[in-house]
């Protein structure tokens, strides 16, 4: 029986320890390089993208590869068969669209006229109809020329203007009815049949014509021919009714050529009598003797009365001068009986 030395034996024990110690070193490291191979955030990249494992994980020792295969549960059976887009094989071509049976159409329908045949129907029974209009509807219907309506409104009410003003009319030219107008205008046509002369009741020596103008732009030619035709008449106030606009030296050739006031008047101002509104008070002018009475009464002049301008619609109408003095009555509902005074200036 041998004995060994002390010295051996701590040669024999640390030449263990250095053994174990490099067999636990070598097992270490195999564990870690399996477990680096295989680690969880590969295995979720390769269940998300659905792909085949990769190399490193085919080469894996049976123990490593179990493991991954425990760590990694296989894909969805929805994400197995999804298959990647293509338009030219998932688009099916559409299916034939059957033509639907043709519509039974009833026999009422059939016989029935075309609408063009039935709307003319129709415009016919409508023409009927107009004819069958009451003769108290059918008298306000105008059947003539715009034109003879419009010079018939237009004299009418120069001729009642010309009575309210003191001149002498003739009722019959007031009274004239619209297809007496056009009746006598139909024999012979002409702007010059229009014109009428009368004298102030009053002063039988103040004479007044009244001349419509051509429907052309009013000249100073125009002025100069109606001159002509009216300085042997010895007149004292002239009227002339315009069909269209007139030009602004004929309107001042008006003020050289003629020595007497000359009233002009749109056509179309004189299609309505403004005095004959509901709501237009009364004026009456005062005579000399009333206005010298009205100013001493209140101690004042007339430039300082209320005062109404040369150009309103009423005192055209009128013709009232400068320096007049109307009495303008009120008389209604809401305002009551008043009494005014206005000066024309």
């Amino acid at each position: 029986m041998s004995h060994s030395s002390p010295y051996q034996q701590s040669f024999t024990t640390i030449e263990s320890a250095e053994s174990a110690t490099a067999a636990t070193s070598i097992e270490t490291a195999e564990s870690t390089t399996a477990a680096r191979d295989v680690s969880p955030p590969a295995a979720v990249s390769a269940a998300r993208d659905v792909s085949p494992p990769p190399a490193a994980a085919r080469d894996v020792s049976p123990p490593a590869a179990a493991s991954a295969a425990r760590d990694v549960s296989p894909p969805p059976a929805a994400a197995r068969d999804v298959s990647p887009p293509s338009a030219a094989h998932d688009v099916s071509p559409p299916a034939a669209v059957s033509a639907p049976p043709p519509a039974v159409v009833p026999a009422a329908a059939r016989d029935a006229p075309p609408p063009a045949v039935a709307m003319a129907a129709e415009m016919e029974v409508d023409d009927v109809d107009v004819h069958e209009v009451p003769e108290c509807i059918a008298s306000m219907i105008d059947r003539g020329s715009v034109e003879s309506h419009r010079l018939f409104l237009a004299r009418r009410t120069a001729m009642e203007m010309l009575r309210d003003r003191g001149y002498s009319v003739p009722e019959a030219e007031i009274a004239r009815t619209l297809p007496e107008f056009r009746a006598w205008w139909a024999e012979k046509p002409g702007i010059e049949r229009l014109a009428f002369t009368t004298t102030l009741v009053s002063d039988p020596s103040k004479k007044v014509q009244l001349v419509f103008c051509p429907p052309e732009p009013v000249k100073i030619a125009t002025i100069r021919e109606i001159y002509l035709q009216t300085k042997e008449e010895n007149l004292s106030r002239l009227v002339l009714i315009l069909q269209s606009k007139i030009l602004s030296r004929a309107r001042e050739a008006i003020k050289e050529i003629f020595k007497f006031k000359v009233d002009i008047f749109q056509a179309t101002d004189l299609l309505v009598n403004i005095t004959k509104h509901v709501l237009k008070p009364k004026h009456e002018v005062l005579s000399a003797d009333q206005k010298a009475k009205l100013l001493k009464e209140y101690n004042v002049e007339d430039s300082q009365l209320p005062r109404m301008l040369e150009t309103d619609a009423v005192a055209r109408y009128y013709g009232f001068d400068k320096g007049t003095v109307v009495k303008v009555i009120y008389d209604g509902e809401l305002t009551g009986k008043r009494v005014a005074y206005r000066c024309v200036f």
